[in-house]
């Protein structure tokens, strides 16, 4: 491991990504071009890749906290209650009053087949400098020889000063 002794603290995970409301319509078939299709009662679901995850980390046990925007709406409102009702801290889901929460239109047909239409909304306007990001999922342990830092693709450790047999 990269740190000196054991380290006592609850792992903080930080999810920084998108929030939609989905909106679930049965269909008998999906339409082609120009078509209307008659669908069935539609069914509100949260849902967004990130806020997805966020849940079932959450779910798992672990202190979650959720990085994003939604809307001054009720789709927004709805977003965040129920991230929140999932154990999610929502402390840096920020509100936007300029654009709209993002929404993904989905059409189930009889055999469990979807077509989807995202519009993003304020994901689309979502930014965190990385300092910031880096504070919000790493608090410092009490006794520690690591740091982290962020890359696109995952959070990785690195020794905050080389090991002796590097110098």
């Amino acid at each position: 491991g990269c740190h000196a002794g054991p380290v006592e603290r609850v792992p903080t995970i930080a999810v920084l990504g998108s929030a939609n409301l989905d909106i679930v319509v049965p269909v008998p078939h999906h339409p082609v071009t120009g078509e209307t299709v008659l669908g069935g009662d539609h069914t509100l679901i949260p849902g967004g890749k990130g806020a997805n995850q966020a849940v079932a980390a959450a779910r798992l046990g672990g202190s979650v906290s959720f990085v994003g925007r939604v809307g001054d709406d009720d789709a927004g409102e709805t977003l965040r209650s129920s991230l929140e009702a999932d154990g999610v801290d929502t402390t840096h889901l920020r509100t936007d009053s300029e654009a709209p929460s993002g929404i993904a239109l989905i059409g189930v047909d009889a055999d469990g087949d979807n077509a989807i239409v995202v519009s993003p909304g304020t994901n689309a306007r979502v930014s965190i400098p990385s300092s910031q990001l880096l504070s919000i999922s790493s608090p410092e342990p009490q006794s520690s020889s690591c740091s982290w830092r962020y890359r696109p693709e995952r959070w990785l450790p690195r020794p905050r000063r080389p090991p002796a047999q590097w110098s």
